[in-house]
């Protein structure tokens, strides 16, 4: 089930957007071609590693490096609302040992 964006009219009602309606229509003529059988068959002894091979691996590793970074960005903001809080964690705690 695919969400349809909606568009206001000026009477406040709604109703589909109309580009969409034809984007639906033109996806709707597109045939795609059905593939009875399916094989693979392993490489050859003779062919080596190819540049698309080598260029792959690098952006994997190149993906994997950003990954990291990513979470840590997104978790800065956290990290620094959690350090705003060291403070009066370290001011409840001389209160309480001066209760005591």
């Amino acid at each position: 089930m695919t969400a349809v964006p909606w568009r206001r009219t000026r009477n406040g009602g709604r109703h589909p957007n109309p580009v969409m309606d034809e984007w639906t229509r033109a996806a709707d003529e597109v045939l795609l071609p059905r593939i009875d059988e399916a094989e693979s068959h392993p490489r050859p002894a003779n062919v080596g590693i190819t540049y698309v091979e080598q260029e792959y691996d690098a952006l994997a590793e190149e993906q994997t490096a950003a990954w990291p970074a990513e979470g840590e960005r997104a978790a800065r903001p956290f990290q620094v609302q959690a350090r705003a809080q060291d403070a009066v964690v370290v001011a409840d705690l001389f209160l309480l040992r001066e209760y005591e």
